[in-house]
């Protein structure tokens, strides 16, 4: 499974509007099946040492979780066009107490640990963009919730998917990487906010000195 050398590092991922449609806890159970696999929960933090004495702390958010009413519409959108089959997610009373529990839990548990970061480089990874030049638009929960925070505690990147392109857009000393372009591909186009936008796949590499952190787009031909 996924043998190749280039693939032996962990993957730290994170749950996407698609991933809570299905099955989510399957997602977070993997995690004991692949020590590749870095998903112990909803929201989590994990640090890394880029270089000798160096921290990077990468925290992971679950977007869907604070955004209900962006979420209802994506689900009903899935619905329509047929990728999506049920619309449990909204209609269990049961799913909808645990995820308001969760969001409440999530929003004071980012402010903590954003506020006792000591890291070198602080990096926040969501599904869901804050800002997009993509079809699907802004994220008004996260605009509201979470840009905030991110001004407030000096965090370098906000790193997401969800739109099919590739785009970096920079805004009150946050820069935000959309790159949800892996497998398809979807018109963007540019906002006051852009640095690079373009309608094409690839993947973001992102690399940490002591000095700098920066972001190279790369193509499917390596470039």
């Amino acid at each position: 499974r996924y043998n190749h050398s280039a693939l032996q590092v962990p993957w730290v991922a994170v749950m996407g509007n698609h991933d809570h449609f299905q099955n989510s806890e399957a997602q977070i159970a993997f995690s004991s099946l692949d020590p590749r696999w870095i998903m112990p929960g909803y929201f989590f933090e994990t640090t890394y040492t880029p270089y000798p004495n160096g921290t990077l702390q990468v925290i992971c958010i679950d977007t869907q979780i604070m955004t209900e009413a962006s979420t209802k519409e994506q689900l009903e959108t899935c619905i329509a066009e047929g990728l999506c089959n049920t619309r449990k997610w909204f209609d269990d009373p049961g799913q909808a107490a645990r995820r308001r529990a969760a969001a409440v839990a999530q929003r004071a548990w980012l402010e903590r640990t954003l506020s006792e970061s000591t890291a070198d480089w602080i990096v926040v990874v969501g599904h869901y963009p804050v800002f997009t030049g993509g079809k699907h638009g802004d994220t008004p929960e996260l605009i509201a919730e979470v840009k905030p925070l991110l001004e407030r505690h000096g965090v370098a990147l906000y790193v997401c998917g969800h739109d099919h392109s590739l785009q970096h857009l920079a805004a009150d000393g946050v820069h935000y990487y959309v790159n949800g372009a892996g497998a398809w591909r979807d018109p963007v186009r540019a906002r006051p906010e852009t640095v690079f936008a373009a309608s094409e796949m690839g993947f973001c590499l992102h690399q940490v000195t002591p000095d700098a952190l920066t972001t190279a787009f790369i193509d499917p031909a390596g470039r």
